[in-house]
């Protein structure tokens, strides 16, 4: 089964680029924890 999920984060600086990318968690995690309960397909909005 395909599993799918979006989700929508807010962040309060940029933490996409630059030194600050190695802080950014948020993505990570939820990746991790979304594909370890078996979504193959996900969509984020930042």
């Amino acid at each position: 089964m395909d599993k799918k999920a979006v989700y929508i984060q807010a962040r309060g600086g940029v933490f996409s680029q630059g030194p600050a990318k190695e802080f950014e968690f948020g993505d990570r995690y939820m990746r991790a924890i979304l594909t370890f309960l078996g979504v193959e397909r996900l969509i984020n909005k930042f």
